[in-house]
């Protein structure tokens, strides 16, 4: 079970992938992290917001992985626009 989540969450490595272009939706920039892992490609990205003179992150991974790095970036925006949707602001608490 260890190696899984070693695997799962690239236990030893970085921790996230490299961030690939951003993105802005509304107030908020997504920036897709996509790391390679198995057989497939992570879901993961960092979402920001200015506030003020305040730059707020948050920090996101999901168990979704896609077979292509271009099909987890698409992935990703649309997990990332459905949680600002949801949460708005609350995902900086």
């Amino acid at each position: 079970m260890k190696n899984f989540f070693k695997k799962l969450f690239g236990g030893g490595g970085s921790g996230r992938g490299r961030e690939l272009e951003a993105v802005q939706y509304h107030e908020y920039t997504i920036t897709p992290c996509p790391r390679k892992i198995g057989g497939g490609w992570s879901t993961e990205a960092v979402i920001r917001k200015r506030d003020g003179e305040v730059l707020r992150e948050h920090f996101f991974i999901r168990a979704d992985t896609c077979n292509n790095e271009a099909g987890a970036v698409a992935l990703i925006i649309n997990k990332a626009q459905a949680l600002i949707d949801q949460q708005g602001d609350k995902i900086f608490s």
